[in-house]
């Protein structure tokens, strides 16, 4: 059947999993790894509580990478039904894909829409 995803449950997962690494069994060379990976989920849950959730679509809002990184032409999809910034305004919906044209100074976005004539901005402070 098909599955749900519950955001909730999935950092209740990780934090368990991440308690177990607490545990020093095993070959002592490998302790220092299991340390590490227990940071790393650690952090990993704390950006997972820190992100925007949409339990209704499964969906978590999780920026894997600063904005300035991502080159022009990359595939970006908008995770909810929201109005762009641009003048005027246009209805863009959930999980719609578009082309990332640029990003501003000040980390505005510039998307291109495949069905819009003109691209869209979405600023940083949304």
């Amino acid at each position: 059947g098909a599955h749900t995803f519950n955001s909730v449950s999935f950092i209740t997962e990780l934090e368990d999993e991440a308690r177990d690494l607490y545990t020093i069994d095993g070959p002592q060379h490998l302790w220092s790894r299991k340390k590490s990976l227990r940071i790393r989920v650690s952090k990993f849950v704390e950006t997972l509580r820190n992100c925007k959730h949409d339990e209704t679509k499964g969906a978590i809002w999780l920026p894997i990478r600063k904005y300035e990184t991502i080159d022009a032409g990359a595939v970006m999809t908008v995770c909810s039904d929201c109005l762009d910034d641009s003048e005027p305004r246009e209805h863009v919906a959930a999980w719609t894909e578009a082309s990332l044209v640029q990003v501003d100074t000040e980390g505005d976005v510039e998307l291109r829409f495949p069905y819009l004539p003109l691209s869209s901005w979405f600023f940083a402070d949304r």
